[in-house]
């Protein structure tokens, strides 16, 4: 037996807080069209990575994965196991480039939704949101009584690498990014003059 969200109610659920938003907004005045649209980005993006990395919840051991078993505390060592040891090289690269993939939308939204322009700051953010990752799997296994995903330290550094990277193609993508922006506000200052 398992506890899952299916991707309809992932849906549901972004939509109705974009909407919550969109209305909170509006109440503040704090309300671009553009604004909007990021921010509703950023949490369909999150509800997404948070239902990838958290569901389905077993509630059975029999419903666990034998692999979900093996922590890894020990830094490379899984990233070393999975390109030596794995079934096919497609599945090794699935592996590690979906923990790149995972936080690399962050490194482009913490910068123009949190004002982050540094890769530090970016960085930071990254690291603590991939540590309460693992440390929610961790605890929520603790809380089973089992594990039910494996906690891996190479995940927080492949996902670290994914931030990083897409905080890259967001400097690459800034100048445009910028002119939206800039037009953005410049449309809202004249509706409000007017």
């Amino acid at each position: 037996m398992q506890l899952d969200l299916e991707p309809g109610a992932i849906l549901i659920l972004s939509v109705g807080f974009g909407i919550t938003y969109v209305v909170i907004s509006f109440i503040r005045g704090s309300l671009t069209w553009k604004g909007v649209l990021f921010n509703t980005a950023f949490f369909a993006y999150m509800v997404m990575l948070l239902d990838v990395t958290l569901m389905p919840l077993p509630l059975s051991r029999e419903a666990v994965s034998p692999y979900a078993e093996i922590n890894n505390f020990i830094p490379f060592a899984s990233i070393y196991e999975t390109l030596t040891r794995s079934i096919s090289l497609r599945i090794a690269l699935r592996n590690i480039l979906g923990n790149v993939l995972m936080l690399m939308p962050l490194g482009m939204f913490a910068p123009i939704l949190w004002n982050q322009r540094s890769l530090f700051s970016v960085l930071k953010t990254t690291l603590g949101l991939s540590v309460a990752i693992e440390l929610t799997q961790y605890f929520i296994g603790f809380l089973l009584r089992h594990n039910y995903r494996n906690v891996d330290i190479d995940d927080v550094f492949l996902n670290t690498v994914g931030a990083l990277l897409g905080f890259l193609v967001f400097k690459l993508l800034y100048p445009w990014i910028r002119a939206v922006l800039d037009e953005s506000s410049q449309t809202n200052t004249h509706q409000s003059q007017v």
